[in-house]
């Protein structure tokens, strides 16, 4: 009778004298033993309730235990109050959501995923002889603590899990989705991004291919093989990814991203890709002749990362092995697409709900203005890589150069940036108003070091400009930079500059 003389004794002690309220079928707080119940002859859990729950919150006798807990954060008591009183149900599958606080710990976490699924199995009853489980990845965040690939790597072990767990699992990619959360007064909510309806279609999808089979995708688009043609590689998708309109780019975007390439030294650097057809993707880079490795999407924040399959699910972020490398960091602003994204300029105080306000994460410039006067916008005559390019429009500039300043220092850059594996710098632009001008690169190293360069001149010609900065005129320490901006200089004072791409050219080392 699941003890109902105890739940009511015990809610006779805590509300004696309030109003007679049933204590079945209420949520309640119990206790998960390992037992026998008198309907099943195989070891199985045994649910006692041990205290009674009014409305929404969790009230639970404290467990005299050496850390000192909140209610609701007991050992089990989210498990105890939402999931056991359900103990014995037939249910043909499981969302899975998880929280954050493992997510330094991806070894254990695997470990511990696995035995909750075996409970599960023992708890309810599969329709179908085996749970079916949809699992959501972790969406970007800045954990204090972890590095840029520290959230890759546990949500790649998600997706191990998914093929180690006692049931039919899949995953949900959620990475392309904005992290803005709701705006409160009174704490940051940025572990939860209200981004949540798509995430529910998306488990939608998943949970009907588990269930249902056919062609309907079963788990979000992954590579299933992988090979080497001449200096670049062709991978194959899951079949469901290729079906009807095949693989895709975002909505509005031209040049497949978010790839990244290697050779013996093991330092990703940023890689050419094409999608083939809809069927195939080709990944390579012009100067590496014998590539042995590949990434997409690996990194805490991988939002320039655009490949969809047909269902409309983002291509699950991979690397092709786990040898010791230099993976790419971030460097969104490079392509000078977008004006702004959203950013953490300095990381939360311990992960605290209650950190100052002026610290929450956010939609942030990706350029800046920093000196002169001047606009930016984005221009709707694409010229270069990406969906969009950069247009500066200055004035008074022979009386004070405008300065344009790459926002390289928020903290979820992870700066100072690495750029030693690189040749040098390359700006491409476009002059529009024929007029000639000069540019300076202005960079600025972890150790104080100022850098400037001699004017580059800007030609009086309306065609795509490459000016390049070689590493050995960079008199810095390229492995620590903080700061990397731009100075026009302009004797007619007024006028215009396009900035198309920041590109950073790379040449293998001679053996």
């Amino acid at each position: 009778n699941w003890n109902s003389d105890e739940v009511e004794s015990s809610r006779a002690d805590r509300d004696e004298g309030s109003q007679s309220l049933s204590s079945f079928p209420k949520p309640q707080i119990v206790a998960l033993l390992d037992g026998r119940r008198p309907d099943r002859l195989a070891p199985a859990p045994v649910v006692i309730p041990r205290a009674t729950i009014r409305k929404a919150s969790v009230v639970q006798d404290v467990v005299p235990l050496e850390r000192v807990f909140l209610p609701r954060n007991q050992p089990a008591a989210i498990f105890n109050h939402k999931v056991a009183p359900f103990v014995g149900l037939s249910v043909r599958g499981i969302l899975w959501m998880q929280g954050e606080s493992d997510a330094d710990s991806p070894e254990y976490y695997l470990r511990a995923f696995r035995h909750l699924v075996d409970m599960f199995n023992e708890m309810f009853e599969p329709v179908d002889g085996k749970l079916v489980l949809v699992v959501s990845q972790l969406p970007p965040y800045l954990y204090n603590g972890l590095n840029a690939f520290g959230l890759a790597a546990f949500n790649e072990m998600l997706a191990h899990a998914c093929h180690r767990v006692p049931a039919r699992a899949g995953l949900v990619t959620v990475y392309d989705l904005s992290p803005a959360f709701l705006d409160r007064d009174y704490y940051c909510a940025a572990l939860s991004p209200y981004a949540k309806r798509e995430i529910g279609r998306r488990m939608s999808i998943i949970a009907r291919g588990l269930i249902q089979g056919d062609d309907l995708p079963s788990s979000a688009p992954q590579p299933v093989s992988m090979e080497r043609v001449g200096n670049k590689w062709m991978i194959d998708l899951s079949p469901p990814a290729v079906k009807g309109h095949g693989l895709q780019l975002r909505q509005g975007d031209s040049v497949l991203k978010g790839f990244s390439i290697c050779d013996a030294n093991r330092v990703f650097i940023k890689a050419a890709a094409r999608v083939l057809y809809g069927v195939r993707v080709l990944v390579w880079h012009d100067e590496i002749e014998d590539p042995l490795s590949l990434t997409y999407a690996f990194s805490a924040f991988n939002s320039e990362a655009n490949l969809f399959g047909a269902d409309g699910i983002p291509v699950l972020p991979f690397r092709f092995d786990l040898e010791p490398s230099s993976y790419l960091a971030p460097m969104v602003w490079a392509d000078c697409d977008r004006l702004t994204d959203f950013t953490w300029k300095q990381p939360l105080s311990r992960d605290s709900l209650r950190s100052k306000k002026k610290d929450w994460p956010g939609i942030n410039p990706l350029w800046d203005i920093t000196s002169g006067r001047g606009k930016l916008h984005l221009t709707e005559e694409v010229q270069g890589y990406g969906s969009a390019d950069i247009r500066l429009d200055y004035w008074n500039a022979d009386d004070r150069p405008p300065v344009i300043d790459a926002v390289v220092s928020h903290a979820s850059a992870y700066p100072p940036l690495d750029l030693s594996a690189y040749t040098g710098i390359e700006l491409t632009l476009l002059n529009p108003d024929h007029q000639s001008k000069t540019i300076q690169l202005l960079l600025e190293d972890a150790n104080g070091v100022v850098f400037e360069s001699p004017p580059a001149s800007v030609e009086d010609a309306f065609r795509q400009q490459t000016l390049v900065w070689g590493r050995e005129k960079l008199a810095i320490d390229m492995s620590r930079v903080t700061r990397l901006a731009f100075r026009l200089i302009d004797p007619a004072g007024r006028g215009s500059l396009v900035f198309i791409r920041v590109n950073f050219p790379y040449r293998p080392e001679e053996e």
